[in-house]
C-alpha cells in the first residue's frame, strides 16, 4: 500500500495510465504544471487540459464532488477506489 498525500504531474508529462494511482488510498489531490500540454488539475482533481474529460478523482479526498460543467468524459476508474467520497453530483448538459 503507498502512502503519497499527493501526486505532481511535470509539464513533459504525455499520457497516464489508467491504474497508475491504484493503491494510493491517501492521494489527496493530484497537482498538475501550468505549462503541462495535457492536463490540468482544478482543486486537486485531474482533468484534461481542456476540462472536457475528468481522469482521476483522487481516492483520499473526503466529501461531496461537482463535477465541472463541461466535462463530456469521465475515465474508466475515475473514482475507484474513494471510500471517502459521499457524492458526485453530474451538472447538466
Amino acid at each position: 500500500m503507498h502512502r503519497v498525500n499527493f501526486s505532481y504531474i511535470s509539464y513533459s508529462l504525455k499520457s497516464i495510465p489508467t491504474n497508475a494511482f491504484n493503491g494510493c488510498v491517501n492521494l489527496m489531490e493530484d497537482l498538475v504544471n501550468e505549462d503541462n500540454p495535457n492536463y490540468c488539475s482544478i482543486d486537486g482533481v485531474l482533468y484534461s487540459k481542456d476540462k472536457t474529460k475528468l481522469i482521476l478523482y483522487p481516492t483520499g479526498k473526503k466529501g461531496n464532488y461537482m463535477i465541472l460543467n463541461g466535462t463530456k468524459t469521465i475515465a474508466t476508474g475515475a473514482f475507484q477506489y474513494c471510500i471517502n467520497l459521499t457524492s458526485v453530483s453530474i451538472p447538466n448538459v
